[in-house]
Parts: structure tokens; C-alpha cells; sequence
């Protein structure tokens, strides 16, 4: 493959070219150039080869993984920083090109919409993730200078790659005013907080230079990088599913406590089933007879070595993913009860939860009074206490259940925040909930409160600060804030405040659109007028006029923080 394409460069009189992919038949990268290379080829081939299994991959640490070779080539004089931002700016639009325009996700909100995506390209919007930043073993982060550099050539034009930060306590103000200038400018980066992270990791037992390690796989998925993979791929009903089925079985509860300990019982069974699945995997592993390595395995750390897939204990780390999804919503409910049921005696459980049956028709004022409770998402420690008890009695849960008889935890779990769009499929089919939430609207998204309660981007940042991120391993925080509150250098400002007091205050993951009410409804009026604005979904880059209309409704109902 790399030969052929060495040939091809010679053809058309690109010698340069042709040395690299000749060089790269031969030996490892030795050069910046060579190993850049080398690795658009791979991405490429592993598109190819894995695009029916919706083709992601994230590319890793490149500026740490490149580091010892730029270094070098800068000492030797064979490559000046000008030189490196000019190959990585290809880099980047080459990885940019296999993506088509479309929105996968959410295009079942037309029934008439003709998806314009895997019909005919498996991998037309799968994204491919560039991590930079964080904390390295062997590296002074602090002081790299292709950490810097790859900031700098964040193209906001290009849905793909997508960056992936990871803060620190002791970010300099110089890269992050870089970065908030790119954000300023709509391009497509999530920011996660080592500080929580790393500790998440570590408190399910993988080891400190793993953690150290660990990357971001699309869509926003837990991963350690090259040593992880997921045994099982959990399918359970949401937080506030498992919530509403509690709170319908009948059974008679006399105060808050017993509602927790009934949701924590139900989710305990839901989540058994794939963590014994998970524990029988690790003890029963057999090296398989015959047959060959998938592409996966052979990006993982001893899988070659070995000769066993990842399905056959080639992963030092495998786990199971452990989902928390639509804190937002479940925690509106427990505020709701916990206020109108037993502190202020509004209404009794039963009363309220027969409202809810019949979408509050000929209940006004109850319905008012849901609406009326404290809400999470609005720096409100009445809710946001009910969040965080919740996520923590889960959180507990499921170390109970990675803990075998003997008191040893036996298995690797990833505790995710992450919708996709099931916050969608889940609200449709579910009837009105004792927040207020009417029949068939959706839940709350990923980290995101229920939405038409905002009191602004610092009140949503303080509650979901509050949240045990030590112990939450990946998840999305979408936040879409109007163009002119992060305008010029006081926007820029803005945007570096946000950012370090949120991460400071012990939050885990940011992701920012940048788009006006406004400006959406016009996009969808006059599609021509705006045909590269982009806005962020669970992980990727969508480009917004592309999306079905239902698609778009559904991001405008995101509040525009002030």
C-alpha cells in the first residue's frame, strides 16, 4: 500500500514524497515527517478495513507520541515549527476527507429523510480524535512545544479531526487563550479535566501509567489507549426510566430514602447481568485454534505478541461500560417528590404519580408546582444535592458489584455519561414524569439539566461541578453559548474563566457550540446562506443545515446560555 503510493508520488515528480513512503517500507519513522505519515496511512487503512463497524479511531497523544522526533529533527536543522504546522495542517485536512455531510444520529426525527451517510459510505461520519495536553510520564507537559503547536493549527473550517484537551491544574494562559480562540471561533474540540479522570481510573484499579495514558474514544467513550477494550456493551433502561418504574410498581414508600434504595436495587439487577458476563469473561478466557487477528487487534498492546485477540485476553484492561444516563432529569424527579411529597405535603406520592399517568390532564396546578421545584442545572443545592446522592448511591452500586466474594475487585468498570440521542427514543416512549416533563418530551442529554430552566452558563457549570467526577471515567457537557457573549478579547476572557473555574471546581468534561438562537432558525429558512456552520453533538462535528429538520429543532431546544 505505502509502496504503491511511493510510486505514484515518483510518477508525478514528487521526490520528497516518494523518499518518506519509501523510507517507511524499510524501517520505523525517523523523522516528524515520516512518522505523520505513517500514520494517515494506518487511519486510512483502518477505515477501509473497519468501516462497517462505523470506523472511529482516535490517533492518540501525537503530541506526545511526536515529541522525541520533532525535537530532533529541530536540533538537526532538517524541520523548522513552520515546516511541522505545515504538515500537520495536511494532516489534518486529509483526515478531514473521508467524512461527507450528513447527521447519523438523529435522522430517524424524519421519517421522510433520506439519510445521506452509510447508504453509501460506511464511514462518512465517523470521527477521528487528535488527545494533546495532560499530565505524561516521561514528558514535562507543561513545556511542550507540540502541544502548543498543534493548538495553533486547530482548523475551525473542518468537522473532522476532532481535538481532545486535556486540562490541567497548571495550564499556562498561553495555551489556554489559544484554545478559547479556537472555540471563540466554533472549531471542534472537547476539553476533560486530568484532575478527575486520571483518579477515575485509578480507582478501579488500572495502573498509574496507564491512567496517565488514557484517551478519549468517539463518541466521548471511556478508553485507555492500546490496553483497553469493552467485554460487554451494557443496553439498560436510563436513570430516569428506572426512576418512573420504581415510583409506578405500587409499592408504598414512606420517605426519600426508600425511593433511593429501591432505584439503587433496580439498577443493581440491571447492571449484574453484564458485569458477571464481564467477571465470566476474564476467568474463562481460552486462546482461540486458528483463524486471525481482526485490524482492532492489532493496535493493542500485546495482541500480536501473544497471538490472542481482544476477545481472547490480548487487553490488559478489559472492561465493561457502566451507563448514568440523564442525571438531569432523575434528579428533577427526586427534587420534585422530595419538596411537594414530604417536605412541603403539596400533594401525597400517590396523588402525584397519578398525574403523571394521566399527563397532569385536570391538574394544572400540580403540574405547576413540579415545574416550580428546584432543578438541577440551576446552582440550586436543593437539586443538585439530589444529583449528586444519586449518581454517588450508583457509583457505589456498581463498585459493590465489581467486588467479588472475597472483597477483591475482579472487574474493570467504565462509568459513562453518555446519551448519543437515546435521550430522545427513551423520552418518546415514556409517559409524563413527576418533574413536570410532559408525555413523550425528551429527557435531559448526557451531563446536561432538563431543559427551560437555565439561569445561565456559570449557575449550569456550578451544579454540574458538584457531580463525583473521581470516580466518572468519559461523558458530554454540551454547552451552546450566543457569538457576542464570547466576542473579541473579553470573550476570549470569558471563555478561559469558564473553563479553568469549572475544572478548578472539580468538573469533568466541556464541549462548546458556538450559535445563536437565531442564527439557527435562519440556517434552516436560507440552508445557502450557511452552509458551513457546525455545531457539536455527543462527540462530533455536524454540519447544521445538513441535519433533518428534526435533527435541528432538536439542537435549538438546547438553551443559549447567557
Amino acid at each position: 500500500y505505502v509502496e504503491r503510493y511511493g510510486r505514484g508520488s515518483e510518477d508525478a515528480g514528487l521526490d520528497e514524497c516518494a523518499k518518506v513512503c519509501h523510507n517507511l517500507t524499510q524501517h520505523a519513522p525517523t523523522t516528524f515527517r515520516e512518522a505523520m505519515q505513517l500514520i494517515l496511512f494506518i487511519y486510512n487503512v483502518y477505515l477501509i478495513y473497519a468501516g462497517k463497524y462505523i470506523a472511529c479511531l482516535t490517533v492518540g497523544r501525537l503530541d506526545h507520541i511526536l515529541l522525541p522526533l520533532y525535537q530532533n529533527d529541530i536540533k538537526k536543522g532538517i524541520l523548522t515549527e513552520d515546516d511541522a504546522g505545515a504538515f500537520i495542517d495536511d494532516f489534518s485536512a486529509k483526515m478531514s476527507m473521508h467524512l461527507g455531510r450528513g447527521e447519523h444520529q438523529m435522522a430517524h426525527l424524519n421519517a421522510d429523510y433520506e439519510q445521506t451517510g452509510w447508504l453509501r459510505n460506511h464511514v462518512y461520519d465517523s470521527p477521528g480524535y487528535i488527545v494533546i495536553g495532560g499530565y505524561g510520564e516521561h514528558i514535562e507537559h507543561t513545556r511542550n512545544p507540540l502541544t502548543i503547536l498543534f493548538a495553533q493549527h486547530i482548523h475551525p473550517e473542518l468537522k473532522n479531526p476532532i481535538y481532545v484537551f486535556r486540562y490541567t491544574s497548571d495550564c499556562g494562559d498561553d495555551l489556554l487563550r489559544i484554545l478559547s480562540k479556537k472555540i471563540q471561533e466554533n472549531a471542534s474540540i472537547l476539553l476533560y479535566n486530568d484532575e478527575t479522570v486520571i483518579p477515575a481510573y485509578l480507582h478501579v484499579g488500572v495502573e498509574k501509567k496507564d491512567a496517565l495514558n488514557y484517551g478519549i474514544y468517539p463518541c466521548n467513550w471511556a478508553s485507555l489507549s492500546g490496553c483497553s477494550t469493552y467485554v460487554r456493551w451494557p443496553r439498560g433502561k436510563s436513570l430516569p426510566e428506572i426512576l418512573n418504574d420504581a415510583l409506578i410498581s405500587g409499592k408504598d414508600f414512606k420517605t426519600i430514602d426508600e425511593i433511593y434504595e429501591e432505584v439503587v436495587e433496580r439498577y443493581s439487577k440491571q447492571i449484574r447481568p453484564d458485569i458477571e458476563y464481564c467477571r465470566n469473561e476474564l476467568q474463562n478466557k481460552k486462546v482461540p485454534t486458528g483463524g486471525c487477528l481482526s485490524i482492532n487487534d492489532c493496535f493493542m498492546q500485546g495482541a500480536i505478541e501473544s497471538a490472542k485477540g481482544i476477545a481472547f485476553g490480548g487487553v490488559k484492561y478489559p472492561a465493561g461500560y457502566m451507563l448514568l444516563r440523564s442525571i438531569g432529569t432523575a434528579a428533577d424527579m427526586l427534587s420534585a417528590i422530595d419538596k411537594l411529597v414530604f417536605r412541603d405535603k403539596v400533594c401525597t406520592l400517590t396523588e402525584l404519580v397519578e398525574a403523571t399517568k394521566n399527563d397532569f390532564e385536570g391538574d394544572e396546578k400540580l403540574l405547576q408546582h413540579c415545574k416550580l421545584a428546584p432543578k438541577y442545572g440551576t446552582d440550586d443545592d436543593f437539586a443538585d444535592g439530589h444529583a449528586t446522592r444519586l449518581m454517588t448511591e450508583l457509583l457505589d452500586c456498581i463498585d459493590r458489584e465489581a467486588t467479588n466474594e472475597t472483597g477483591t475487585r475482579d472487574v474493570y468498570t467504565f462509568n459513562v455519561t453518555i446519551n448519543d440521542q437515546n435521550h430522545i427514543g427513551a423520552g418518546a416512549k415514556l409517559s409524563a414524569t413527576v418533574d413536570g416533563r410532559r408525555k413523550g418530551e425528551p429527557l435531559s442529554e448526557n451531563l446536561s439539566p432538563a431543559g427551560g430552566y437555565s439561569k445561565g452558563v456559570k449557575a449550569l457549570l456550578n451544579s454540574v461541578s458538584k457531580l463525583p467526577f473521581e470516580r466518572i471515567h468519559s461523558g458530554a457537557l454540551n454547552v451552546r453559548l450566543r457569538r457576542n457573549m464570547v466576542k473579541g478579547e473579553d470573550g476570549n476572557n470569558c471563555l478561559m474563566a469558564l473553563i479553568r473555574t469549572y475544572f478548578e471546581q472539580g468538573g469533568m468534561q466541556l464541549q462548546f457550540s458556538i450559535a445563536d438562537t437565531e442564527e439557527l432558525k435562519n440556517a434552516q429558512k436560507n440552508p445557502d446562506e450557511y452552509r458551513d456552520l457546525m455545531v457539536r453533538i455527543t462527540g462530533y462535528s455536524a454540519i447544521f443545515v445538513d441535519m433533518s429538520k428534526g435533527a435541528q429543532d432538536e439542537f435549538i431546544r438546547r438553551e443559549e446560555l447567557e
